[in-house]
């Protein structure tokens, strides 16, 4: 009643009173008089109520309602005080609960994460694709097929590299340096390219690559997957050099026949009219003599540049059947030299030698490679045809040797560039095309690569590689 009523009950006798004398608890617990006050919370809800029993029947004063009240207040503050502690109890013990559940989730998804992250690692180092990952031109991932690719024992040297360029064939840092600045805007380039890339000691190789864009540290980046493509490149460019040689081989039977034996006529028909005009016209400066020594020298010339055209001819048809054997190059190079020092003097031309002597030995057809010096030197002597400075300079890899031949030219266009070792092309009013096209066969017979660096108004340089013999001690 006091809980439901929200009100003190006053009770003298409980016997007595209408509202509690039925209640078999009266008769049970042997109570008479009666006192309760409602017990409040701080909120004004009842929970319950403080009570006062007597056995016997008394009449209950004033001061014992209020003594009542006062003694509610301090039990009620106890009540509730262990109600908030048993609550604090209860949900530190959920806090608990709930924190070791989190921990238990943390460490459960910290290993699952860890061995993600491994198994991903393993998957990406134990790659035979090189992975590149780069922003703003630096590297900031590499895995070790990557670096192993490009001749580096591990990724730190790839972090090291000045610019990622340096990995990179001067003729293809363009187009390159085009797709990443594009990929990056958003336009569309091509996801899978072909380039050529440069190892630690120079060799050249060829690569297969597909880029796209990645976030790596929260921040935008692009993912290079690369395959090395120089086996099957060189698979390719033999199987088509053979296919050329070839057809060269019966183009050159015939060419040599129908060609060589009236040049062989001409050059001595030409010394024999150079006697007759001796005899006859022995005035060297005597107007018929000249014309006649112009005639003859005009003849010589074109019979030796036929001649040259022919010896081109036939040192493609060769290169299928040429047998190599170790050769020093420096002792190769000098003999081309002295042979052909009188013909530089007579161009105006200067020669610098610089670590030729030193380049060792390489695998080679002498004759057959002497022709693609020759060929160098000729072209060499034909762009300074007013005279400059011829260089000749030596360098060693730890498996390749690289000989590189630098004029002083005016340059080849930046047009011409690309197809300078294409056959029959040429720049020249009376060039065949087969020069340099001849050379770039013979050396790639010999297992080497030839290219070409040129800048209008600063000269031109042709740079040899060839594999080196490396001498062991016997034992």
């Amino acid at each position: 009643h006091v809980v439901a009523q929200d009100a003190p009950l006053v009770i003298s006798d409980a016997r007595q009173h209408a509202l509690v004398c039925d209640n078999p608890a009266i008769q049970d617990l042997g109570v008479s008089a009666y006192l309760g006050v409602p017990l409040r919370t701080p909120d004004g809800d009842v929970i319950g109520s403080l009570c006062v029993i007597d056995r016997d029947p008394r009449t209950w004063m004033e001061q014992d309602l209020t003594m009542l009240h006062q003694l509610a207040e301090p039990t009620m503050m106890e009540i509730a005080a262990r109600w908030h502690l048993e609550q604090r109890q209860q949900v530190e013990h959920e806090l608990r609960q709930t924190q070791a559940t989190l921990e238990q989730r943390v460490i459960e998804r910290t290993t699952e994460l860890s061995q993600s992250e491994r198994r991903y690692r393993d998957l990406v180092e134990g790659s035979i694709q090189g992975i590149l990952i780069h922003r703003d031109g630096q590297a900031v991932f590499v895995n070790q097929s990557f670096a192993e690719m490009h001749g580096y024992d591990s990724p730190t040297d790839i972090y090291g590299l000045a610019s990622l360029l340096d990995l990179v064939a001067p003729h293809d840092r363009e187009r390159l340096i085009r797709y990443r600045d594009e990929r990056i805007a958003g336009h569309a380039v091509p996801a899978q390219y072909e380039f050529q890339g440069v190892k630690r000691d120079g060799t050249s190789i060829w690569l297969a690559a597909v880029a796209r864009m990645i976030r790596w540290d929260d921040a935008p980046a692009v993912q290079l997957t690369v395959m090395d493509q120089t086996a099957s490149k060189q698979a390719e460019e033999t199987l088509q050099r053979d296919d050329r040689l070839a057809m060269l081989g019966r183009l050159a039977a015939t060419f040599s026949h129908e060609v060589r034996n009236p040049l062989q006529a001409l050059r001595l028909y030409a010394e024999i009219l150079e006697e007759e005009v001796a005899e006859h016209f022995p005035d060297l400066q005597s107007a018929p003599r000249k014309t006649m020594d112009d005639a003859l020298m005009v003849i010589r010339e074109e019979a030796t540049r036929m001649s040259d055209i022919v010896q081109d001819y036939l040192s493609l048809a060769r290169l299928g059947a040429i047998t190599r054997e170790p050769v020093d190059l420096g002792v190769l190079i000098a003999g081309i030299v002295r042979e052909q020092r009188e013909a530089l003097t007579r161009h105006g031309l200067s020669l610098q030698l610089d670590g030729v002597e030193d380049l060792g030995e390489a695998l080679l057809h002498p004759s057959t490679f002497r022709r693609a010096i020759f060929n160098l030197l000729q072209n060499a002597m034909e762009a300074m045809a007013g005279g400059g400075c011829l260089t000749l300079r030596g360098r060693q890899a730890s498996e390749q040797l690289q000989l590189d031949i630098v004029d002083t030219g005016p340059g080849i266009p930046p047009e011409a560039l690309s197809e300078i070792f294409t056959p029959f092309h040429t720049t020249k009013a009376e060039g065949t095309g087969l020069g340099l096209y001849v050379v770039q066969e013979i050396i790639a017979a010999h297992d080497g690569r030839i290219g070409v660096e040129s800048e209008l108004g600063q000269g031109t340089a042709f740079s040899i590689t060839l594999p080196r013999i490396t001498l062991t001690s016997g034992g």
